[in-house]
């Protein structure tokens, strides 16, 4: 197996604003008052596996790997805690297609890898209301059911979580980062715009000691934009 990597910028940041979010979000929720909403999350993902990132590559001399965005979903529950109309926290479980594709150019041919990973995702968003309009910050927390790489040119897929030790690597688990956008709110209803930008390192560098030189430049992290409609079963909020 031939391996190549694609050098994009390398981001790395700590896990400090995330945790920051969520200890002011329990310790505001558990000192006010606030009235409960619950409801139900649904919407379209384009996301891509921005870093230096490996790709099994096909028998041919690779001349160039480019990442593109790749569509997916996500649905699940959501409850709003509103102190008031202006401002309120937003946790979420959800379940959340994302992933990345990757046009791999070899002299006069280009194949196609695409990688399709589904997590158990908790976001949790602070979120400031003027009338109809929103913007939301916060963070999330992601646990991993599935990764399957679809590699056209071999016509096989791998599981990425499974695939240490069969000729391939392992992708991790665990994933997490900060997020941020605006929303629309019509009674009941919320449509938002949301952008996630993860921290959370989905190849271990020295899984590829021996196979790519330099090895100790691997970096992978998800980053997606999400178009989402979220409806409350029962909600107060005045606009």
């Amino acid at each position: 197996m031939h391996t190549n990597n694609v050098k994009i910028k390398n981001l790395h940041v700590g896990k400090t604003p995330i945790l920051s979010i969520a200890f002011i979000a329990i310790l505001a929720a558990s000192h006010v008052q606030a009235q409960t909403s619950f409801g139900l999350r649904i919407g379209g993902n384009a996301s891509q596996i921005v870093g230096a990132v490996p790709v099994m590559s096909p028998p041919q001399w690779i001349t160039g790997v480019d990442p593109v965005f790749k569509g997916g979903f996500q649905f699940g529950p959501v409850v709003e805690f509103r102190f008031s109309d202006m401002v309120a926290i937003q946790p979420a479980v959800l379940f959340n297609l994302i992933g990345g594709e990757f046009n791999i150019h070899s002299e006069n041919i280009t194949n196609t890898a695409t990688w399709n990973t589904s997590y158990l995702q908790v976001p949790l968003d602070l979120m400031l209301t003027f009338g109809w309009f929103s913007i939301h910050a916060g963070g999330y927390f992601g646990y991993g059911l599935r990764a399957m790489a679809n590699y056209s040119f071999l016509r096989n897929r791998v599981d990425l979580f499974d695939s240490i030790g069969n000729g391939g690597w392992g992708m991790a688990r665990t994933d997490f980062g900060v997020r941020g956008g605006i929303g629309f709110n019509f009674g009941n209803s919320q449509f938002s715009i949301t952008y996630s930008f993860g921290f959370a390192q989905l190849f271990n560098p020295d899984d590829f000691q021996g196979i790519i030189p330099n090895h100790r430049s691997i970096s992978a992290t998800n980053h997606a934009i999400s178009i989402t409609a979220t409806h409350f079963f029962r909600r107060e909020l005045e606009l």
